[in-house]
């Protein structure tokens, strides 16, 4: 019998028993996958809050499923590893021992391993810096970053794409390679010129116009009137429509 379990409450012992799919459709865990570390971290990675699963015959009782009062305990826990690059860090090493041997391009092997580095080191697995990543392994970063933010939970209203590039210009030049950074939010933000837009007063309005020297603050029409968001320091973007 299968049962819906929060992975914050996943032990040795349980077995997957259903496709668990990635926001983009593709297949993270296929059915019958036992539990591991490895599972846990991809996961939580992913935003995926409840799976189906089943016990093994070595497995314990449903009775001993960690009590709800241990779950903030293991999430900080798993926090912890994330930030310091372990569980969550082996798939780049598991990835780059994989193909290490093979006939592919080095640069192709050195992005699988250091895609999760940062420019100030405090990346993982092996927390390198600028000269040691090479530039696959920028784009990468970046683009992997936005896609995890990008990412939701159910019943959570997603961030706006404005509020995620306003973040990563922020907060990120010091981790990503600026110029990659910049040339990324200048393609993204292009990209949603004439998509309709609400703004953080819930009036709603079209993108007309990026600011060359203030990407995330485009300019909007409304009807026959514009805000300049680079101007109405008071107002964001709050939700694009389409």
């Amino acid at each position: 019998m299968a049962f819906r379990v929060h992975t914050d409450r996943l032990r040795k012992g349980m077995v997957i028993k259903n496709d668990v799919y990635s926001r983009t459709g593709a297949v993270l865990i296929p059915v019958n996958t036992p539990v591991t570390k490895e599972v846990l971290a991809l996961l939580t990675r992913h935003f995926i809050d409840y799976v189906m699963v089943d016990y093994q015959s070595t497995a314990s009782s449903p009775a001993d499923i960690p009590s709800p009062e241990s779950v903030p305990k293991i999430r900080q826990k798993q926090e912890e590893e994330f930030l310091e690059g372990g569980s969550y860090g082996k798939h780049s090493i598991m990835g780059y021992n994989l193909l290490k041997d093979k006939n592919i391009d080095l640069k192709v092997k050195q992005a699988i391993l250091t895609h999760h580095e940062r420019q100030d080191g405090s990346g993982f697995p092996l927390k390198v810096k600028t000269g040691n990543i090479n530039h696959i392994s920028r784009i990468i970063a970046i683009a992997d970053t936005y896609d995890t933010l990008t990412m939701t939970e159910p019943g959570i209203k997603p961030k706006s794409p404005f509020w995620i590039l306003k973040h990563l210009e922020d907060t990120g030049y010091h981790k990503y390679d600026s110029n990659m950074l910049m040339t990324f939010i200048s393609h993204l933000t292009n990209n949603f010129i004439r998509h309709n837009v609400r703004l953080s007063n819930d009036v709603i309005g079209q993108i007309v116009l990026i600011n060359k020297f203030n990407l995330t603050r485009p300019l909007v029409q409304i009807g026959n009137s514009f805000i300049d968001l680079a101007v109405r320091n008071d107002l964001v973007i709050k939700e694009l429509l389409d």
